[in-house]
């Protein structure tokens, strides 16, 4: 990832630790996000990830409450965060 966006990937611990849910219970690789930063959440995305999007895991609500507060794009193969993160910019730019 980091040869694609340099040092602007980076995830959330709640991310992490999800993913290592699924190294023991669906055979996810273990070094895969060895070289990711982790990044704190501030106080807004904290009450976006315990107000919004309450159909997703905390790990892709944690990343979508970022990338939201931060003006950052978000990067994830799940289908339902995809979907959230459009809905929630379609809504801001109005029809």
């Amino acid at each position: 990832m980091s040869e694609l966006w340099g040092e602007q990937v980076c995830t959330t611990v709640d991310a992490l630790q999800e993913y290592q849910a699924g190294i023991g219970t669906a055979g996810l690789p273990a070094l895969a996000w060895k070289q990711l930063r982790f990044v704190n959440l501030s106080t807004e995305e904290e009450s976006l990830v315990s107000t919004m999007f309450p159909r997703l895991g905390i790990g892709e609500r944690s990343c979508l409450a970022v990338a939201l507060v931060r003006d950052s794009m978000l990067a994830t193969d799940d289908k339902p965060a995809r979907h959230a993160a459009k809905q929630h910019v379609s809504s801001l730019l109005g029809p």
